[in-house]
């Protein structure tokens, strides 16, 4: 699997939703961390944008569907099973799981940066005389 470590982009954290389904209160902390992979799931019946969140090798939730679509076309557009990103695990105040998702316009211009140049026309071989 080839995963793209997004860690070092200036992020926004958010709250990783649909947990209940996918894991019980009694084993967030468990699952839960500070890094995460996010991986696009375009044949999810439900949202062909969906983004699935994983936590120490379990799945743990979804991106919301706002979230999710702002980030599908550029994830799609990238050659990368997954993306590593922060996050944080259950406080003694909250079960949530939460995920540090990259900002948009840092995000961009990451992937912009990761673009590599237009080679160089070759220089025309003088003709042998």
């Amino acid at each position: 699997m080839s995963i793209l470590d997004l860690t070092g982009i200036k992020s926004t954290r958010t709250r990783i939703v649909g947990l209940s389904y996918w894991v019980p209160d009694a084993g967030r902390a468990k699952h839960g961390g500070t890094e995460y992979l996010l991986l696009r799931e375009p044949k999810n019946e439900w949202d062909a944008d969906a983004v699935a969140v994983y936590g120490k090798g379990r799945k743990v939730g979804h991106l919301s569907a706002a979230k999710a679509a702002a980030l599908a076309p550029i994830f799609d557009a990238l050659d990368y099973d997954a993306f590593r990103v922060g996050g944080a695990s259950v406080s003694p105040n909250s079960s949530n799981l939460w995920v540090d998702l990259p900002a948009l316009p840092a995000l961009r211009s990451f992937v912009k940066s990761m673009e590599r140049p237009q080679s160089a026309a070759c220089p025309e071989v003088p003709a042998e005389k």
